[in-house]
């Protein structure tokens, strides 16, 4: 595979008269799709009134659900051009992406990203999907929000359907700090432009004024998650929260946490 493959590439059913994303843009969030997909703009909608005013209903139940058909829809729907696109964080892009690998790899993308995080990776306590011993959410009245359902039908979970640990996520940022795997400084470089304070990488953020601090955020109903990695100081700090919190707020102690680290260092 090339990062520079358009989609067509691997998903063969798209109409052949238009220009699809390659797998870079996806990447770095600048294909052009719009940050609300899969959802419409009334769903979309209904879910922002929801977290500002209190949906619960949306923190019990996942409202992100996609199948094969809805997908090539979406793609065909949504007629892009042959540019590179403003950032715009976009799952949709991510789900894509996903679907990919799972069709390169034969095994579809549940049992792909499974077999990777526990044999490649050896994350033993990392997986798609929540079972039993998962922790509730809660939300901000402390009303038990479960987690959100997710399955290998749902073409959306590439997006947010991966569970994991403080511990594994450590061994995680270790073995991004290191390097373990010859691929993953590839993933660390500047790829793109993001925002006023990222660069884009392969999916990870990287804080513009050091790329050496690479991070990611992000959550799912009352869920909360933030990883970042200083690979030049060592350091890297997990934010990991069933409870909701507010806006950016698990990026804000994250990197906040990882500045106080990072300066210990120099001590």
């Amino acid at each position: 595979m090339s990062l520079n493959d358009s989609i067509q590439k691997y998903i063969k059913e798209l109409k052949e008269d238009m220009y699809y994303p390659t797998l870079l843009r996806l990447a770095t969030h600048s294909s052009g799709y719009s940050g609300s997909l899969p959802l419409n703009k009334r769903e979309y909608f209904k879910i922002i009134l929801g977290l500002i005013f209190g949906g619960s209903d949306l923190n019990k139940n996942n409202p992100l659900h996609m199948d094969f058909n809805k997908m090539k829809m979406l793609i065909e729907r949504n007629k892009l051009k042959e540019v590179d696109y403003s950032w715009k964080y976009s799952n949709f892009g991510i789900s894509l992406i996903g679907y990919v690998l799972g069709m390169v790899s034969g095994k579809r993308y549940w049992d792909t990203m499974n077999d990777f995080l526990h044999d490649e990776l050896g994350l033993k306590d990392t997986c798609l999907g929540s079972s039993n011993n998962h922790l509730q959410g809660y939300d901000r009245k402390n009303n038990d929000c479960g987690n959100w359902h997710w399955d290998k039908g749902n073409f959306i979970s590439p997006s947010g359907a991966v569970s994991s640990t403080a511990d594994d996520l450590l061994k995680y940022a270790k073995i991004n700090m290191y390097e373990d795997k010859p691929y993953l400084s590839l993933c660390h470089k500047k790829h793109g432009n993001g925002t006023k304070k990222f660069d884009m990488g392969l999916g990870w953020l990287l804080l513009k004024k050091n790329n050496n601090v690479v991070l990611h955020g992000g959550g799912t109903g009352c869920f909360s998650s933030f990883l970042g990695i200083d690979k030049e100081k060592k350091v890297a700090s997990v934010v990991l929260a069933n409870y909701k919190l507010g806006r950016n707020d698990d990026e804000n102690i994250g990197m906040a946490l990882l500045e106080s680290l990072r300066k210990s260092k120099d001590i």
